[in-house]
């Protein structure tokens, strides 16, 4: 896998089509996503009070059971979506929000799984995908620390483990990413750590590559101009593109700890600055410091004076130490 793993979600941004779902899939695999996911829930298990009406952020004023009514995703689609991402070798998997889900997309064989933000605190459906033995991926952004510490908990290996800072928001603003949290739950609960990104642009999750996130989730549609539900925080296919070559960079250029260049010509060295006859003892006046670095490093030039010449030097010579004979004193000292 080449890290971070960047998923491309489809959301709710297919608006009731399968052609349109298959059309943002493509544009994934051409914009160079690794991974393509879905949402995959029962009709009945999303919400029981049919006149309960959104209070806030980008669906208010919005009942409950129509949003996910709008969202959803039939599931004769995901066969062929899980095939059509094969076949542009991308990894197709789905967040889960049932067992029947999840009962599902074991029948596809689904290597991976998501517990999406506000599922974290469902330990029954975390429990089954547990027993799965699958990798999952758990969204953050409604959880404190310690429901994500009970979330992490419900799954034998950490190591199957990654978690995605999230803000919660529709979109979200670049001042409120609080990229730290992202690194600080990788090191607090000993899992790989990545970014469900709902900003728009490309800045935040480039910085989450560079802090070294193994993956990075943005939503896609064709355009935002399409609407839907989704579509005011999405990315289009082109700004996909440039996010998915600008973070395999930040990501690769993190390196690792090194301290250690190769020499250089181009840097500094010490150079005879005037004639120098044989015995005389070199002045500090007779040594320059200059480029390229053709002789002994300029560290070594209080070492260098009251050394007699070996023989005539030139002035424009590189100052080396067979140019030098040890002084008296240095002799005595021997």
């Amino acid at each position: 896998m080449i890290k971070p793993l960047i998923v491309a979600e489809l959301g709710a941004n297919h608006m009731g089509s399968f052609e349109r779902a298959k059309q943002i899939l493509d544009c994934a695999g051409k914009a160079g996503a690794g991974a393509f996911k879905m949402q995959v829930w029962s009709e009945d298990t999303m919400c029981i009070d049919p006149t309960y009406v959104i209070d806030h952020g980008a669906w208010k004023g919005v009942r409950m059971v129509d949003l996910y009514r709008d969202c959803y995703t039939p599931w004769d689609w995901l066969p062929k979506l899980f095939d059509a991402a094969y076949a542009r070798d991308m990894e197709p998997f789905a967040s889960v929000f049932d067992e029947d889900a999840v009962d599902y997309l074991e029948g596809l064989n689904s290597q991976l799984y998501k517990i999406a933000s506000y599922e974290l605190v469902d330990l029954k459906l975390l429990r089954r995908v547990a027993a799965t033995g699958k990798r999952v991926i758990l969204s953050t952004g409604a959880a404190t620390r310690d429901e994500i510490a009970l979330a992490v908990a419900q799954f034998p290996r950490a190591s199957d483990v990654t978690l995605l800072h999230c803000v919660s928001e529709y979109p979200s603003r670049p001042d409120s990413a609080n990229l730290a949290t992202m690194r600080d739950m990788g090191e607090r609960f000993g899992c790989d750590f990545g970014l469900s990104d709902h900003s728009l642009g490309v800045g935040v999750a480039v910085a989450a590559a560079a802090m070294g996130a193994s993956v990075i989730e943005k939503h896609l549609a064709l355009r935002r101009s399409d609407g839907g539900p989704d579509g005011g925080f999405s990315m289009e296919p082109e700004e996909f593109a440039v996010m998915c070559h600008a973070a395999r960079q930040a990501a690769v250029a993190q390196g690792d700890i090194t301290y250690v260049h190769k020499p250089s010509r181009l840097r500094r060295s010490l150079w005879v600055g005037r004639d120098v006859t044989a015995g005389s003892a070199l002045a500090a006046c007779d040594i320059r410091s200059a480029r390229p670095a053709l002789g002994a490093l300029p560290r070594d030039l209080d070492a260098f004076i009251g050394r007699p010449a070996a023989r005539d030097i030139a002035a424009g010579t590189p100052l080396t130490w067979d140019l030098v004979t040890a002084s008296s004193s240095q002799a005595l000292e021997k």
